[in-house]
């Protein structure tokens, strides 16, 4: 049951990471995740980015709120390396890299 779960939220999150193809690309996507007994996970994300135009960095959508009524704690949410800043935005936690 654990496999299934974790890859059902693989799929999930990796759906969620959105790249404007005219201003750079992701050339690496790399998910380290851990399911616990409680029902938490612990994630990690590496992305790769290589801009071909001058931007300010790329968004990280994280929904934390379903359709279905369940909410999403979300903890320790930044980037390591570039600064980072995070928000709420309706539903999801906005992280900009």
């Amino acid at each position: 049951m654990k496999k299934i779960i974790l890859y059902v939220s693989l799929l999930f999150i990796s759906s969620f990471v959105f790249a404007d193809l005219a201003g750079y690309t992701i050339t690496n996507y790399d998910i380290e995740m851990s399911l616990h007994e409680d029902g938490s996970m612990d994630v990690k994300e590496a992305i790769d980015v290589n801009f071909s135009e001058a931007r300010r960095g790329i968004y990280r959508t994280i929904p934390f709120y379903s359709p279905s009524g369940r909410y999403t704690i979300v903890q320790n949410l930044g980037a390591t390396g570039d600064p980072a800043s995070s928000y709420i935005e309706g539903n999801n936690y906005q992280l900009r890299i």
